[in-house]
């Protein structure tokens, strides 16, 4: 079973994308908590990180860059999940795979999941 880590700070946004992902037989660990996040990423070391970009303490985008640096969390695919994009509006990935619009259709999640996993 594959294992994803979603970190958001919007506990109802957590809540609703883990259970869709449990519905579609992920393992997950949701954190709200970008410090606690990568701490757990380095214990874990998911398959699969989603990140909301804009959270208190540290943005998503600067979780990302630290997980980059250790070689423990290095390659671990990221996916940056934000309200600051729309759909098929361009946003660079700075420090991500690929970034996704929270208004997006649930599918393109979906399906980019798969891809990576």
């Amino acid at each position: 079973m594959k294992t994803i880590l979603v970190v958001d700070d919007d506990l109802e946004d957590l809540m609703m994308l883990e259970q869709a992902l449990l519905d579609q037989g992920y393992q997950v660990v949701a954190q709200s908590d970008a410090e606690q996040a990568i701490r757990q990423a380095k214990a874990i070391r998911p398959d699969l990180i989603i990140l909301d970009e804009v959270m208190p303490k540290l943005f998503g985008s600067e979780v990302s860059e630290r997980l980059a640096q250790d070689p423990r969390t290095r390659d671990i695919p990221v996916v940056f999940l934000t309200s600051l994009k729309m759909p098929d509006e361009p946003l660079s990935p700075a420090a991500a795979n690929v970034v996704i619009a929270k208004s997006e259709d649930p599918t393109v999640l979906l399906e980019t999941i798969s891809n990576y996993l």
